[in-house]
This record gives C-alpha cells, structure tokens and sequence, in this order.
C-alpha cells in the first residue's frame, strides 16, 4: 500500500503485523525474532511516512537490538539485516533531530556492507551504495561537509555502474546518489561542479515521474528544488525559477491528497520560490508563497513545536528580504 501511495493506509496492516510477530517471539523467540525485527523495522518505516517520525523511533532502535542479537549468534545470517536496520534506525534519529546520534549507527551499517560487498559485489553493492549516501548525510549534518563527499563520490559510482547494468532497477538510486553528490558538493563551496549531477537526477526523476507519477513524483519536487538551488548558486537565477515552480506545484498536489507526509516539503518549496522570485526582482510576486509558507509551518509548529518551530523562526513573514 505504501508503494502505491496509501502511506496511511500501509499503517495499520504495519501495526497488526508487529503486534502478531510480538506474540509469537515471546512464546518462540528463537523461530519468531527475526520476524519481529522485519515487522518492527516495517512500522517505523510506515510511522515514518505518515509524518510520526517521533513514533518511528521505538521501534526502529528495538529491530536494530534484535538484529544485533541475533548477528552475534549468527553473523553470516544476520550482518545483512543488522546493516539493513542500522541505515533505518539512523534516518529516523535523524528524522527526530538527533543527528549525532544517526552518525555511529549510519557508520556501522556502512562498514558492515563494505565487508559484505567485498564477499559478494552483485548482491551487497546496491546496499553499500544506499549506505554511503546516509553516512554522508549523516556527516554533513554533523558539520564534516568535507568527510561527507567522499561517501557521496562513490555512492554515485556504485549507482552509475549498477544503472548501466540493469536501469529499470537502478536509475531511480542512482538520481538519489546524483542528488546527495550536488548536495555536498554544493557544501563545500564547489557550486558550478554540483550542478552537473544536480540536472542529471532531474532528468532521471522528470522520465521516472513520466512513468510512475504515484511513486516518483514527490523525488522529482525534490530534485526539482536541488537543482533549482544549484541554478541560483551559479548565478541563473532566472533559469532556477522553472524548476523551482514546478517543484512548488507538485507539493501542492500532494500536501492536499496527504497534508501529514508533504505539507512540510510543501512549506520549504514555497520558501524556496519566493526566495528565487525575490532574486529576480519579482518581490511583490514573491509575497505570496513566502507568506503561505509562514502559514504552514505555524501550523506545523502548533502541533510539533519540536521538529518546526526552527522553520517556523527561519521563515520569514512579509518578505523573502524579511
């Protein structure tokens, strides 16, 4: 059901199953745990989705326990899962704001498929790859935008032969590697080299969402805005404004089919144009998604004063000039 869009109707299947594994372990811990931990991971994922990302996290940080158990016991069998749950429970401290904390499980998680991949590329590189891009943004987060690029350099590697190979299978990663590669390239000052992998994962993205709008159209805003940004940067301020209108429409649809999920991304792409509206001269045409991004995120804030009162203090009221 997440797969196909209904992230809040994926929830309660996600919940039922953990309730039922749960069961099982404690009567048979020894055939059952393993299917916990899958189902826990599941939950957190979907809670994720839905916008719970503080709820996400009980039983993320309780699959990785699991798992490290159980890799202890038997690390032929279980390193893979333990990585596996190691790159969810670090995306959802992340999530919750807890970024130094993402950082040790994101480096283990990349360690461990290291080895794997080593022992047996075709099956272990995707999950190197994947990774990679979180402990780069787990190290960008963290302020080491420089240790950040190495992992996102060879992400992006990884991504692109795995695509040449079998691109109905890998160019929506590799897009994801493209964009977490301008994004730290951006960081570290070099802008006009960031912009290269920025317009190639919109491309990717703009042919997927063509294919698949349901699954690929929220990576498009995305990559729409990534390169928006790196067009401002290098100076095509007015060519950024394309992109980063789009961007601001295709949240617009989606924060009204599932306000939970998108109305953050809705509020940061509106911020987003009026900024690159304000940078060409536009301000009074600027007013207006600059004021409704304010809106959303005193909203946000009143529900999760914690994860959006930095946005809402961060956003100005009046004008993108403040």
């Amino acid at each position: 059901m997440s797969e196909a869009g209904d992230r809040q109707g994926a929830l309660s299947p996600a919940r039922r199953a953990a309730e039922i594994h749960e069961k099982l372990a404690q009567d048979n811990p020894a055939a059952y745990l393993p299917d916990l931990a899958r189902s826990l991971n599941n939950l957190a994922n979907r809670l994720s989705e839905t916008g719970d990302r503080q709820g996400a996290l009980s039983p993320a940080w309780r699959a990785a326990e699991i798992y490290e158990k159980l890799a202890q016991d038997n690390p032929a069998a279980y390193l893979p899962d333990l990585a596996g749950s190691l790159n969810t429970l670090a995306n959802r401290l992340s999530q919750t704001g807890d970024r130094q904390g993402a950082l040790s499980p994101a480096r283990r998680a990349a360690e461990i498929y290291e080895k794997l991949a080593q022992d047996n590329p075709a099956a272990y590189l995707p999950d190197l790859a994947m990774s990679l891009n979180n402990l780069a943004t787990g190290l960008s987060e963290t302020g080491d935008r420089q240790g950040a690029l190495s992992p996102a350099w060879r992400a992006a590697e990884i991504h692109e032969k795995l695509a040449q190979d079998n691109p109905a299978a890998y160019l929506p990663d590799l897009a994801t590697s493209l964009n977490n590669l301008a994004i730290r390239l951006s960081e570290t000052g070099d802008r006009q080299a960031a912009l290269s992998p920025a317009r190639r994962g919109a491309e990717i993205r703009e042919k997927l969402a063509q294919d698949n709008p349901a699954a690929y159209l929220p990576d498009l805003a995305m990559s729409l805005n990534i390169f928006a940004t790196g067009l401002s940067e290098t100076g095509d301020r007015q060519g950024a404004l394309s992109p980063a209108r789009r961007a601001a429409g295709i949240y617009e649809k989606l924060a009204q089919d599932n306000p939970a999920a998108y109305l953050p991304d809705l509020a940061m792409s509106l911020n987003n144009l009026a900024i690159g509206l304000s940078e060409t001269g536009d301000r009074q045409a600027a007013l207006s998604p600059v004021r409704r991004a304010a809106e959303i995120y005193e909203k946000l804030a009143q529900d999760n004063p914690a994860a959006y009162l930095p946005d809402l203090a961060r956003s100005p009221t009046t004008s993108p000039l403040g």
